[in-house]
């Protein structure tokens, strides 16, 4: 399944194995397309400026216990580590993206299981709110007393 609000790409035909769903016609639902998933793959474009982008999905996948694929970018260097908790493409090409999903689709079951485990782990670690807010307070509101 794609969800994206961009408009479906010519190349991509819509099938019984493709099927292209609206992202905001469809965020009631995207808990459970997420939760079905096998890994999920965040396709940005190599020029986009914004080395953050898509990163409420990837931690919402991550979070979930899912594999993400997205681009490698330095804040999502700061949380993923290829082949660790998660798997980077340097430039969005179809070639780029084909070997890292053929790279993820050869993963063992055991393989699937220990980097699911700690793409979470990552998550609750580097970007719960509750750690965020404790960060936030130690940086700023402290010193200021």
């Amino acid at each position: 399944k794609i969800v994206s609000d961009s408009h479906p790409l010519k190349e991509i035909k819509t099938s019984d194995k493709v099927t292209w769903l609206g992202f905001s016609k469809n965020i009631s639902r995207f808990k459970n397309i997420l939760l079905k998933s096998f890994f999920v793959i965040l396709p940005l474009k190599t020029d986009y400026l914004n080395s953050a982008a898509g990163n409420s999905i990837a931690f919402l996948s991550m979070a979930a216990g899912k594999i993400i694929l997205c681009k490698e970018t330095p804040y999502m260097s700061n949380f993923i580590k290829d082949g660790e908790n998660g798997f980077f493409y340097k430039e969005l090409s179809t070639a780029n993206l084909l070997k890292q999903i053929n790279r993820i689709s050869k993963l063992s079951k055991k393989e699937k299981t220990t980097i699911s485990a700690q793409a979470r782990k990552t998550i609750l670690q580097k970007a719960s709110l509750e750690n965020l807010i404790t960060e936030l307070k130690a940086r700023y509101f402290f010193k200021s007393l």
